[in-house]
């Protein structure tokens, strides 16, 4: 994929345009220059030959969005775009190993990340019973929260992340009956992905519960922050992707997947910028909209609030005033979404409204 796009520059510019600082966005883009830095750094190791054209390590989460705080996780996957043989699995063990004695915090315990993750499955399986939770939640990751990470000394290239990052694409179209069926005057745009990001969407919410069940509510407090600002957050930016092809009706299926690819490079929060500004949303709009996201990246920051957020109860939740503030922020947060893609007149509105409810 190109690296045409450069999507500092649009969140850099805005702020500058606006004199505002976001000192938090700003400082979480540094911490995660310097995070990948250590990674690449523990990756140059001779038991990690990832040099190799048929496997990547993948970075998701906090990273991928440039959103990288004291506390984040390191959410990573070996992608392996080849058959599968028993040496990918030392490799997956030692860049575990290598992240640890850097004292990179490691993903959590649900087996999503620290592993490897085969292309076959991801590409092939959308939909129907083989597309477990894991398998689509990897695959929209890929496509919405991903970045590729290299061994320093190791140039980039078109190598297993791209390649599986396009033939995921590639399905999504091929199989898409809006590009089957070439009817007239039609708008061809991905709705078979655009559905599997909704389905996304309700399947965190829906695991955001089922955790609640299963664990006790621990980490409840934090991961309900989480879900309703970073986690929706992605979301919007799929929603865009989707859209952005919408507004061009006239695109072929190749335009389309090049149009998609360059969305994947950008990271949601710039990505949602620049879909609102080229859509002429309103500036106090998005001025706010990024005042609030900022708020929510402070607070992840904070050691003392992330800890009380982190080992609140649920059943006192509502009652401690840092997760009430917390809380706040994300209504806060869902108004400007409401107003933007529900209530102003425009066309993210129409779309929305056409596709994206029903």
């Amino acid at each position: 994929m190109s690296n045409l796009i450069l999507p500092e520059d649009v969140f850099t510019d805005f702020a500058s345009q606006n004199d505002k600082e976001w000192s938090g966005i700003v400082n979480a883009k540094e911490k995660t220059k310097s995070v990948i830095e250590s990674i690449k750094i523990a990756i140059t190791h001779d038991s990690i030959p990832l040099s190799l054209t048929d496997s990547d390590l993948v970075i998701f989460g906090s990273i991928a969005r440039k959103e990288c705080t004291e506390k984040s996780d390191i959410d990573w996957t070996l992608l392996i775009d080849a058959a599968g043989s028993s040496a990918p699995n030392n490799i997956a063990y030692s860049i575990g190993e290598q992240l640890e004695r850097k004292d990179l915090i490691k993903p959590g315990s649900s087996g999503m990340f620290g592993q490897i993750t085969y292309s076959h499955e991801i590409i092939n399986f959308i939909g129907g019973q083989d597309d477990t939770n894991h398998n689509m939640t990897r695959r929209m990751l890929m496509l919405l929260e991903s970045t590729k990470t290299n061994p320093n000394g190791i140039e980039d290239s078109f190598s297993a992340y791209e390649r599986v990052c396009r033939a995921i694409i590639d399905q999504y179209i091929k199989h898409d009956s809006s590009y089957l069926a070439h009817r007239i005057g039609k708008k061809k745009f991905p709705r078979y992905l655009l559905n599997d990001v909704i389905r996304f969407w309700r399947t965190m919410c829906v695991d955001f519960a089922y955790k609640q069940k299963e664990q006790g509510g621990n980490k409840w407090a934090l991961r309900n922050i989480k879900l309703r600002m970073s986690r929706k957050l992605i979301f919007i930016k799929g929603l865009l992707m989707c859209f952005e092809c919408y507004q061009n009706k006239d695109l072929n299926e190749i335009e389309t997947r090049e149009k998609l690819e360059k969305a994947i490079e950008i990271p949601a929060l710039d990505y949602v910028i620049k879909v609102f500004i080229e859509n002429n949303i309103s500036k106090a709009d998005i001025i706010r909209f990024i005042d609030l996201y900022n708020e929510f990246i402070n607070l992840l920051d904070n050691p003392v609030f992330r800890e009380e957020l982190k080992c609140l109860e649920m059943d006192k939740a509502y009652e401690t005033p840092t997760f009430k503030d917390a809380k706040q922020n994300c209504d806060e947060f869902q108004k400007v979404f409401d107003k933007i893609f529900i209530y102003d007149q425009s066309e993210i509105q129409k779309f929305t409204l056409k596709y994206g409810i029903f």
